[in-house]
């Protein structure tokens, strides 16, 4: 899989010459090792969207806040509109995650709204293939138009129970399935007052990320999620540092995955605060609901 993640190097006219190439040598190869051609292709259209690397992502994670689907398509319709007085700037990729029961009205808004930019639809978790009652796995998410899927997300971890080898296997069906994951982590309160947040990070990103990672990557310290204050310019500059280097020893890709914050991020002022650490995006939780502060925070930290 080393050579699929070299293929992210390549883009446009060379990426179309190399991928007919490298799909075929590596149907090979994974028939040989696994067998399961659906599961190759399906990675292979997981790179190709990934490989198209955008300047800034903007990832709205509604959470339940929006309580019926009218009040989604509310947020929705008020989101457009405002693109469509002012577009979405060149190079932004924005991803709107509502619950499980609003994907494929969300979806479906915004297909018939291509011409204001960029704009996806993501959920905010998905299942194991178990097939258990209740469980929604990767394929049911594309189904329904989904392209970005959340996890690893501190309530998940905290509240859920999940573990960093749930969070790994959830990323793997993920990329498998041809979603694109958002892997979230952070460490918490207690960790970052002690100065062990590089033994936290390593510890959740070489346990939480395959070596073959093809997807975002958000760090969200947990003691900024859903606070008053995010974390100032100087701590965010020093985690992404380290994560960095974690990634280049841990990852088998020389190139490196799209880095987000996340963390009390409500403002565009605040957003053009967080772009000037060098992060390649922003994860919004609270301001994502407000279609006011959305195009205020995708405006003002252009």
């Amino acid at each position: 899989m080393y050579l699929l993640n070299v293929w992210l190097a390549y883009q446009m006219p060379v990426q179309r010459v190399w991928h007919g190439f490298l799909k075929q040598f590596l149907r090979w190869i994974c028939h040989k090792k696994e067998g399961n051609m659906h599961k190759f292709s399906s990675e292979v259209e997981a790179i190709k969207k990934v490989s198209k690397r955008y300047s800034r992502y903007i990832i709205g994670n509604w959470k339940v806040r929006t309580k019926s689907n009218h009040q989604a398509m509310a947020l929705v319709d008020d989101i457009v509109r405002g693109f469509s007085e002012k577009s979405i700037p060149a190079g932004t990729k924005i991803v709107l995650c509502p619950s499980f029961t609003q994907l494929y009205s969300v979806y479906e808004k915004l297909s018939s709204a291509k011409q204001i930019g960029d704009m996806s639809v993501g959920a905010q978790d998905c299942s194991l293939p178990k097939g258990a009652t209740g469980d929604v796995p990767a394929e049911l998410l594309a189904s329904v138009g989904v392209e970005y899927v959340l996890l690893g997300h501190s309530e998940r971890r905290i509240i859920h129970g999940e573990g960093s080898a749930e969070v790994k296997s959830k990323t793997c069906m993920a990329i498998q399935t041809g979603l694109i994951p958002i892997v979230c982590v952070g460490e918490t309160l207690i960790e970052h007052n002690k100065g062990q947040v590089k033994e936290a990070l390593f510890r959740e990103i070489t346990e939480s990320l395959p070596k073959n990672f093809v997807g975002l990557l958000a760090y969200e310290p947990i003691w900024a999620v859903g606070a008053v204050d995010m974390a100032s310019t100087e701590q965010i500059k020093k985690s992404l540092m380290i994560i960095r280097e974690i990634l280049q020893e841990h990852l088998t890709s020389a190139i490196l995955p799209p880095l987000l914050y996340g963390g009390a991020v409500m403002t565009g002022l605040q957003a053009a605060a967080v772009f000037q650490t060098g992060v390649d995006g922003i994860l919004i939780g609270r301001a994502s609901v407000c279609a006011e502060q959305v195009l205020d925070i995708v405006h003002g930290s252009a």
